[in-house]
């Protein structure tokens, strides 16, 4: 085995044992991944990720996000890369056969000699990728369900319908205060927190930045001209018509367009539709070979809208790029007007329950940023005596009550103390599930795997208890499972392959 792991974090997050080298930023060389031999280059990852956020649509990531992506998609290029060298060792094809195969995808009205060898020889290399890809699933697939017969039993599936305690008021007791008070802590969060978008109004946003801003960006407050048309390519030459009506005939091919920009358009048919008048037709004009008319029916001219028409967009867009670049901010130096206070009363049995923010209760003091606030907090443990009478309620009540619901049986939790909150299927090969965002453990999973109708469960997930019922149950295809069943085979057989391969990852060039 080749592959050494050195960064655990990094290894965890890509899932194998990869080389990781953390270059001095002198000597670092410039790539980002090598395989072997093989080296993707810093800016032909750029564009490859480019590619991939675009194609899922992945804009206006945050950075802890856009890191998790972007060691997501190496891990996908990792794989890539791995696979094709192993396939081309493996599998030998035919270039006639691959020719073949080129031709009929091409299909009968392209001229495979239009092509310039470049193409051609890329066109290949894919062709043949997809091909020994295709080659090697089929020949897994056949292997492994070779003596595989996948019993009915196995092939059920459950829905099943997940449910929240709703929130109650308890009539408290002295006995229970007793208890919530020798069994939890309370702590009172003060948060400090500064409006973001007040604040870069405020401090960095002025006239000369938006003017720089319309002025650099207008395209993105033009709205382009739009061209509605008919058109004509007109094989029947032997008489002259009139009107352009005359020329639709099944001997000519006659076309109709709507709301189509320039950048769209033919460039010699849209020369000719430039200089045309609404509900004008133009004389016979030729575009390589063949012979065209058309008629400009309508004409949407290009529209820039003014400054003062996009002022607040422009102040929106501003905003967020800059609220974007913000890690921290000196409180001491904001206007009073940008910061509000706020109180929070909690406990250690449900921490963040209580909480609009995800704060880590085991630091006293931080600060943190959302897409509205830059906040800086400190949490003080105090007595529950401290704490406001309507708050010591609510904080007592979730304790007592789960303590209540914790002591019976699922079957006997009352329908009106329940809230549904959603559903989730599961059979004998589901490998993992959440709960209200939560990752079932492996015991908790099994449970609901193995829960019968009529016989609802409880599960605990961070002091709270939900209730799942079995509301159906069906046949999972057959195939549905050969494919699952062939995917984790499939992922298994890639991480061995990985680890026949030099691989490397400069992480501090993925970072930046």
């Amino acid at each position: 085995m080749k592959t050494k792991i050195v960064t655990i974090l990094f290894s965890f997050l890509l899932g194998g044992s990869f080389l990781f080298m953390g270059f001095n930023r002198f000597i670092s060389p410039d790539y980002i991944l090598k395989v072997e031999d093989e080296k993707i280059s810093t800016q032909e990852f750029a564009r490859l990720y480019d590619i991939y956020k675009s194609d899922l649509k992945l804009n206006d990531l945050k950075p802890q996000e856009d890191i998790v992506t972007k060691i997501n998609y190496l891990n996908q290029l990792i794989d890539e890369i791995v696979l094709k060298k192993y396939l081309k060792s493996k599998i030998q094809l035919n270039d006639k056969s691959l020719m073949t195969i080129l031709k009929k995808s091409l299909g009968e009205d392209q001229n495979i000699k239009n092509l310039n060898q470049t193409q051609i020889q890329t066109i290949m290399d894919n062709l043949k990728n997809e091909v020994s890809k295709e080659i090697f699933l089929k020949s897994l697939e056949a292997e492994l369900f070779r003596n595989i017969n996948l019993d009915s039993k196995i092939l059920k599936e459950k829905q099943l319908e997940i449910f929240k305690l709703k929130e109650k008021q308890i009539n408290l007791n002295e006995q229970q205060i007793y208890d919530y008070d020798a069994n939890v802590s309370n702590y009172k969060i003060e948060l400090i927190k500064v409006n973001l978008k007040k604040f870069v109004i405020e401090s960095i946003i002025n006239e000369e930045i938006i003017n720089n801003y319309y002025e650099e960006n207008k395209n993105l407050f033009t709205t382009n001209a739009k061209y509605s048309y008919e058109q004509i390519i007109i094989n029947d030459t032997s008489s002259y018509k009139e009107k352009f009506e005359d020329y639709k005939n099944d001997n000519n091919i006659y076309d109709k367009f709507s709301n189509i920009e320039e950048s769209k358009i033919i460039p010699n048919i849209l020369k000719v539709l430039k200089k045309l008048k609404e509900n004008e037709k133009s004389n016979i004009f030729e575009v390589g070979n063949l012979k065209y008319i058309i008629k400009l029916n309508k004409l949407d001219k290009q529209k820039i809208q003014t400054k003062e028409e996009v002022k607040n967009l422009i102040i929106n867009n501003i905003s967020k790029e800059e609220i974007a670049s913000i890690d921290s901010i000196n409180i001491n130096t904001i206007n009073n007007s940008l910061i509000e206070n706020e109180i929070i009363y909690t406990n250690d049995f449900l921490f963040n329950e209580n909480l609009d923010y995800e704060i880590n209760e085991s630091n006293q003091s931080g600060s943190f940023k959302d897409d509205e606030y830059f906040i800086e907090y400190k949490i003080s443990k105090i007595e529950l005596a401290d704490i406001p009478e309507n708050n010591k309620n609510k904080l007592i009540s979730q304790y007592t009550y789960y303590e209540e619901i914790n002591k019976i049986d699922a079957i006997d939790i009352k329908e009106e103390d329940l809230e549904k909150i959603n559903k989730v299927r599961v059979n004998y090969f589901t490998s993992s599930a959440k709960i209200n965002n939560e990752l079932l453990s492996e015991d908790q999973l099994n449970r609901l795997i193995l829960i019968k109708n009529n016989e609802p469960i409880k599960i605990n997930i961070k002091n709270k208890i939900y209730v799942i019922k079995q509301v159906e149950e069906t046949l999972v295809e057959k195939e549905e499972i050969e494919n699952l069943i062939l995917n984790v085979f499939y992922k298994d057989l890639l991480n061995g392959i990985k680890s026949q391969y030099l691989i490397e990852v400069n992480n501090l060039k993925l970072l930046n």
